[in-house]
């Protein structure tokens, strides 16, 4: 049997997520766990977020039991990852932002992190800086309005890229700006707007981000699993307005079933 694993995510940000293990683990079968409803989660208050996640997860096990979930969303993973951990014995990854490879990348010892305002603010943050971040600076900027632009993009709504640009020139005012040589895209949605932020960034910078890695865990994890899922690959939402179609950049995944979780 192959693996069948779940991604979560408020909206379709994880699909950053998706893409990555499913080059890695090209036989693994996938559903996917949209908390639209809610969505962005980086605007919303974390107690509140916590008890949802409590009881969506709750819901979701009376449908489902894969093999390993993927918290592909930055604010959940940094917010209730212990959580739900505690609630199944199914193997969680959590998805935070990859300052430990950015430390090892940077020369100017200076790195920009592009996240949801919860994210920036989250002492998870320190927590990862202090431990791995070397001798480098962590600026953060607060993108959370390029994960709604992100998410009309993936869903090819118009894409307003003006916008982009009004958010490059305002993160380039920070004092420090020209000085950063190592971007963190701390949200799974930025993967999806990256070209746009390289053809707008003034300097020649690295932009990292922790689809690979995730990738790995996923694989790594796997090998030392027993496959015991037989679940469709279904797509679960929590926006009452039912879907006339699986969103397209789930369909090449073979996500094509829809249940309505509700809490």
């Amino acid at each position: 049997m192959s693996p069948h694993i779940l991604i979560f995510d408020s909206s379709l940000g994880g699909v950053s997520i998706l893409e990555e293990v499913a080059k890695k683990l090209p036989k693994a079968s996938f559903s996917y766990f949209m908390d639209n409803a809610a969505f962005p989660y980086g605007e919303k208050p974390d107690q509140w977020l916590r008890l949802r996640a409590r009881q969506l997860f709750t819901r979701l096990f009376c449908f489902t039991q894969p093999d390993l979930i993927i918290l592909a969303c930055n604010t959940a993973s940094t917010l209730f990852l212990d959580d739900l951990r505690k609630m199944t014995a199914t193997p969680i990854i959590g998805v935070v932002p990859a300052i430990k490879p950015a430390a090892l990348l940077t020369k100017t010892q200076t790195i920009g992190l592009l996240a949801t305002k919860a994210t920036t603010t989250r002492a998870y943050i320190d927590d990862l800086h202090s431990k791995f971040g070397l001798t480098s600076e962590l600026i953060r900027f607060n993108a959370q309005p390029l994960v709604k632009l992100a998410e009309d993009h993936l869903l090819r709504r118009p894409f307003n890229e003006q916008a982009v640009v009004q958010l490059v020139d305002q993160f380039f005012e920070h004092p420090k700006a020209k000085q950063i040589d190592t971007w963190i895209l701390g949200c799974t949605h930025f993967p999806i707007v990256k070209d746009t932020l390289v053809k707008y960034w003034p300097n020649e910078t690295q932009w990292v981000d922790s689809g690979t890695a995730i990738a790995n865990r996923a694989a790594s994890l796997c090998t030392a699993l027993s496959f015991n899922s037989d679940t469709e690959q279904t797509l679960f939402h929590t926006y009452p307005k039912p879907f006339k179609s699986c969103p397209s950049p789930l369909v090449k995944f073979d996500i094509h079933l829809s249940q309505l979780l509700n809490i």
